[in-house]
């Protein structure tokens, strides 16, 4: 009998070379490089004298590549499949740098690449000082070392001998500068001219701009312009008093103000004076003196008893505390106190207004104002920016440093950021440090983005980092870090703490445990390392004890620490390969002790992990982004037959043998000499095999028949499950006929049979369609069989006409929607449309003036003249008309043209005016136009309460008549729409534009499109079932002739080219609050239509408006 064998390759190849971590350089002046000393990785196999070596990454190695970590993953595959396990190659490309430069006192240096490998600096010198030293240096590469030097000599260029304050200052606008030497500096003193005076700001008029040691001038280098001086002022101040006794102050305005139910009653009561002439330093002591009189004469009441009162009860109440405050000058919209006199001025060009804190403020650099009072200040262009703050006009803006650089003013020469910052704006005069433990890959970062975690990689066991940590004032200290050892000597370190020189900590590692000593004193912990495996440990130093916790098992020597005031320094490394990230050292317990993550928030007080971004040393990188993995994806056991190997964010496998795949899901075929029985199919096993049997047989070879289970016959039918509408009833059979056996199958089928049962029809609610752009919100009471939606639009989106407040369908409705109608009968919902701006916007202004009555022509000519002078000049006050977003479209005199033409038929009527602005929100947007014509408006309002608008005819002033005001406003829309507010909204599907309303097409019409003033006429012969159909499938009724001829005579569709309507906003506000407030303070709308209108002048008692739509 002859046998045949055949052998079969089961053992994978696997690789002999893995360099893990290979090392390239960037070149001179360049953030990329090519590795010219990368190791292939090296593979052998048992059968095979060649097995396919394959990259499996995108990456390619021996291609010039730009700064940055890289994982070159490589595969290995003999002629019979098998596969080695993966060989995975970290490649950094690292940019050769020089340490960071600190400039010294009075030195200057910027560098056109940064502290990179080819980097030209250039020091210079401010204050006029000597350079000790070169002025130009290069950052090199000494020999092969993979850090660079700068190429001075022993010592940085430094500068000497300054002479500081050389810089002059900046004499003000419409002012001058006194300024003398003192010792080894100057000091100046700023002047205004004859009524000009200096706002209040951050920087007052009055203050000394000294210049010092420092060479800079404090409090700023900008001296703040003059401004000139405005005399319309109040003075006030303020009593608060126990108690009150009105017949002794009955000049003053007295409040009585009182809280909850008490023993204490406070009265306030204040004294003001109204001047609108310039007030001198005279003036103004002798109204302080008169204040101090006053108090004077109550304390004196006080102290008579003249304030005490006593009670029903036979009590008498005293008085005891008297307070009040001293004079204040309250000055009028936009201006602020001067510094030296007491008056008021607007903020200067270079300043801005500030509304909040009543002041004027610089401008910021990259920015500048060149008017006086105006609210902000205006930005550069892009790229651009000034090299100092309070900048008068555009011409200061000059090209700015480009995001990832700085310099001092903001302007080039630039510097890149150093690493570990950035800066993501132009014009940067310093650069972001990037927060907690994070740093950059390169200096010159650009934003955020660029900063990340670090690790330090020790690539040689010769080589350690150290740090100096200052006195730690604590009774304990806390050490925490994230370590992962590849390879160790005998004698070795992974981390060591000496304190004053007298107290030593070790971390380190013998037979593959982590072991610590402290001043001769060792501990071991229980369990071993991986060398693939990142360990979290922390040392605990104090006092008491000495605890390390490493991988959650704790060590404790009771060997104490004294650490009060002493000094320190960490080591990192000597005798390890391998990587260390997120050093910390706290003063008292942190929660990152206990988070066991990488990274967090939490930094260390005494010395934190970002103080090692910037090591320099030969076989020590600081890689980045970090590698530091707190999770093992191999807990989840993923390798089915074989060994897991925990990697960065995932994992690699190694097979147990006869299994292959990634996740060794894979085994040997054992079916090739086995069979089972009755046709069964043969299952592979790990060394083993099995039998799926086909249908009707079981057993571990199939040997075994199946009897599968029938159904008997079904039974009778139940009763109808509900009363009404459609129900169910149901019938039941057995799974007996035969029963199941030997595993086999239960019946198919259901054991329970269904069918539909009629009753009588059950009355329902119809459910609503929600319509184009709107949101729908309904409530079910199933208690009460009912229905309650509401109905809203869309952001951005609004009816075209009011909807119901809610929609209600139940039982008192029959079931049937209440807005369910003849017209409605198909209970269709309103839809919205999207909001639109205004074409126009205009108000109209018109007041009457008090007793003047044009009854003579002269006096009409004359009147009618000085009224359009004080208009045009009130006009021009007017922020919009200035920078051209609103124009006046109609400034008419009312009652004197008509008396000069001899249209008047009476002498009753008084002289008037009406001015109209109008403002294009095509162009602007009905937001921007609505302010600026509320602004305009309120500016009116404000010149009318200041008497700006008083006429002077034949030697007579004639102010406004308060109950004459009157203001109306238009909102004019595109055809085919409605205004909402300030705004317009096109008419909705099924409606039509007549008469600035949005009306429902008519039976027999529809409209499927938006913003029409016309509806569509159905077909003919067909008509619809009511009013507002939106689509032409709507017209599915038909209808007889003398029907037809009814509906074609309709008329539908009032074509109009805008609509018109009033500014809700104003009218709103005007007319609930004018008329109710003679004492008025102030005047505000706000955008949300609820306002208080208020005036300080009493003289206006009253103010009527119309609303244009309603009248």
């Amino acid at each position: 009998m002859l046998y045949c064998c055949m052998l079969i390759d089961a053992v994978p190849p696997s690789f002999t070379l893995c360099k893990g971590y290979q090392i390239g350089f960037a070149d001179r002046g360049s953030d990329d490089g090519i590795i010219t000393t990368f190791q292939l990785p090296r593979v052998k196999d048992n059968i095979d004298k060649n097995p396919i070596l394959k990259m499996l990454s995108k990456t390619d190695p021996s291609k010039r590549l730009k700064a940055g970590v890289y994982d070159i993953l490589y595969s290995a595959e003999d002629t019979a499949g098998n596969k080695a396990v993966n060989c995975r190659i970290k490649v950094v490309i690292k940019v050769i740098t020089c340490p960071r430069i600190y400039p010294t006192a009075d030195t200057s240096v910027t560098c056109d690449s940064g502290s990179r490998f080819g980097s030209n600096c250039n020091f210079s010198c401010e204050s006029s000082a000597t350079l000790n030293g070169t002025d130009h240096i290069t950052c090199q590469r000494q020999n092969a070392k993979s850090y660079g030097h700068w190429s001075w000599n022993d010592t940085q260029p430094y500068c000497e001998d300054a002479r500081r304050c050389r810089e002059d200052l900046k004499a003000p606008e419409n002012g001058a500068l006194a300024c003398d030497y003192w010792l080894g500096g100057r000091f100046c003193h700023m002047f205004c001219r004859s009524r000009y005076d200096v706002p209040n700001g951050k920087i007052a008029g009055n203050e000394m701009f000294v210049c010092g040691q420092s060479g800079k001038w404090m409090p700023s280098s900008s001296v703040p312009n003059c401004a000139s001086m405005h005399f319309d002022i109040d003075l006030s101040y303020l009593f608060n008093l126990a108690f009150h006794k009105l017949s002794l102050f009955k000049g003053f305005c007295v409040v009585v103000l009182t809280g909850k139910r008490s023993t204490r009653l406070t009265i306030s009561f204040d004294v003001q004076m109204e001047s609108s002439s310039e007030m001198d330093s005279e003036q103004f002591t002798n109204i302080s003196y008169h204040q101090y009189s006053v108090i004077q004469k109550i304390k004196k009441a006080i102290d008579n008893e003249e304030f005490n009162f006593e009670l029903d009860t036979n009590r008498t109440v005293n008085a005891t505390d008297f307070t009040y405050t001293l004079l204040e000058v309250d000055c009028p919209a936009n201006t602020v106190p001067t510094n030296t006199h007491n008056s008021c001025a607007k903020c200067p060009p270079g300043t801005y207004y500030k509304k909040n804190t009543k002041s004027c403020n610089t401008c910021p650099r990259g920015t500048f104002q060149p008017i006086e009072g105006q609210p902000s200040c205006i930005k550069c262009p892009t790229g651009k920016t000034t090299p100092t703050e309070g900048s008068t006009n555009r011409a200061t803006c000059e090209d700015a440093c480009l995001p990832g650089s700085w310099s001092m003013n903001g302007i080039p020469p630039c510097s890149y950021c150093p690493k570990g910052t950035y800066q993501d704006s132009y014009g940067g005069i310093d650069c972001k440090i990037c927060p907690q433990s994070l740093t950059t890959n390169l200096d010159g970062a650009e934003s955020f983005k660029h900063c990340q975690e670090f690790d330090i990689h020790f690539n040689s066991p010769n080589v350690s980092v150290e740090r100096m940590f200052d006195a730690v004032s604590s009774a304990s200290v806390y050490v925490s870090t994230w370590v992962r050892i590849e390879k160790y000597q005998h004698v070795n370190c992974i981390l060591a703490i000496h304190v004053d020189g007298y107290y030593h900590t070790h971390i380190f590692l013998r037979d593959d445990t982590v072991q610590i000593s402290h001043n001769g004193f060792e501990l071991s912990a229980s369990h071993k390392i991986s060398s693939s495996k990142w360990y979290f440990l922390t040392v605990m130093m104090s006092d008491k004890h000495t605890v390390l916790t490493f991988d959650e098992e704790s060590l404790e020597l009771n060997h104490t620490y004294l650490l009060n005031q002493q000094k320190g320094s960490i080591q990192l490394g000597r005798g390890i390969e391998g990587k260390i990230s997120q050093l910390n050292i706290y003063s008292k317990p942190s929660k990152a002790l206990n988070a066991h993550k990488c990274f967090g928030s939490m930094t260390g007080d005494i010395l934190n992990w970002k103080e090692f971004e910037d090591v320099l040393q030969d076989d020590i990188n600081v890689h980045i982004p970090s590698d530091c993995d707190d999770t093992n994806e191999c807990d989840s056991n993923p390798c089915l037959n074989g060994d897991c190997t925990d990697e960065l964010n995932g994992y690699s496998c190694q097979c147990f043998f006869g299994f292959y795949g990634n996740n060794c899901e894979h085994n040997i075929d054992d079916c090739g000499n086995n069979a089972c029985d009755n046709n069964g199919t043969c299952i592979d096993g790990p060394a083993f095999y099995t039998c799926q049997c086909p249908v009707g047989y079981t057993g571990s070879l199939c040997e075994i028949m199946i009897v599968d289970g029938e159904w008997s016959e079904w039974g009778n039918w139940s009763t109808c499950s509900v009363s009404c509408d459609n129900g169910t009833m149901t019938r039941t059979r057995l799974c007996n006929s035969p029963t199941p056996d030997n595993g086999g199958n239960t019946c198919s089928g259901n054991s329970t049979e269904y069918d539909i049962c009629e009753e009588e029809t059950c009355r329902v609610c119809k459910q609503l369609v929600e319509q184009e752009n709107t949101v729908l919100s309904c409530q079910n009471n199933t208690a009460m069989d009912a229905i309650n939606c509401t109905l809203n639009c869309k952001p951005g989106f609004a009816f075209d006409h009011d909807p119901k407040d809610y929609y209600f369908c139940g039982p008192e409705t029959l079931h049937e929607w209440d807005f369910q109608t003849d017209e409605n009968p198909l209970a269709r919902l309103p839809s919205c449309t999207e909001i639109h701006n205004a074409s126009q916007l205009i108000i109209d202004y018109t007041a009457r003036y008090a007793d003047l009555i044009c009854d003579l022509s002269v006096k009409a000519d004359a009147a009618e003249n000085k009224i359009k002078e004080v208009l045009h000049v009130a006009s021009d006050k007017i922020d919009c008309i200035g920078n051209g977003l609103c124009e006046i479209v109609r400034m008419e005199v009312i009652n004197c043209t008509d008396y000069r033409l001899g249209k008047k038929d009476t002498l009753s009527d008084k002289a008037a005016f009406n001015i109209s602005f109008w403002c294009d929100s095509h162009s602007y947007g009905s937001e921007e136009c609505y302010t600026v014509l509320l602004n305009a408006f309120n500016s009116m309002v404000n010149q009318t309460r200041e008497r700006w608008l008083d006429s002077e005819v034949d030697n007579t002033i004639y102010p406004i008549d308060p109950q004459s005001l009157n203001v109306d406003s238009k909102v004019i829309c595109e055809s085919g729409m409605v205004s909402i507010d300030f705004r317009c909204v096109s008419c909705s599907k099924g409606r039509f534009e007549s008469k600035r309303n949005c009306e429902l097409c008519g039976v027999g019409y529809f409209q499927d499109k938006i913003g029409k003033t016309y509806c569509k006429t159905c077909p003919n012969g067909k008509t619809t079932l009511g009013k507002g159909s939106t689509n032409i499938d709507d017209c599915s009724v038909e209808v007889n002739n003398q029907m037809e001829d009814i509906l074609n005579g309709t008329v539908i569709g009032v074509v109009g080219a805008l609509s018109v309507t009033s500014i809700i906003v104003l009218i709103f506000v005007l007319r609930r609050n004018l008329r109710k407030n003679p004492k008025i303070v102030d005047y505000n709308v706000r955008k949300d239509f609820n306002a208080k209108t208020t005036y300080q002048n009493t003289e206006l008692t009253s103010f009527r408006t119309r609303n244009f739509l309603k009248n």
